[in-house]
């Protein structure tokens, strides 16, 4: 296997690079064959950089804290809606 990057996204048989730029692991008959047509679309890449940190979104600022009994007061289907000042 051969990563294999691709300058604007597309596809090739049996890979899809979504995203200009992106870098797959390709089997290497076919990275060969993508590397040798003509122009500047394919080129050897680095394998991408993995996260191992495992991230928790933010709380929203305004969210009420689950199991608040002031849900009970709230009618179904209405909204409250912020006025601007």
């Amino acid at each position: 296997m051969v990563w294999l990057k691709k300058k604007n996204a597309g596809a090739a048989p049996g890979y899809t690079w979504e995203h200009d730029g992106d870098v797959l692991d390709v089997d290497e008959a076919l990275a060969l064959e993508l590397l040798e047509r003509p122009g500047d679309e394919f080129s050897e890449g680095e394998p991408p950089a993995e996260s191992t940190e495992v991230t928790e979104p933010e709380p929203e600022a305004d969210a009420e804290p689950e199991g608040d009994e002031s849900q009970a007061d709230k009618k179904p289907g209405r909204r409250r809606t912020k006025v601007a000042e």
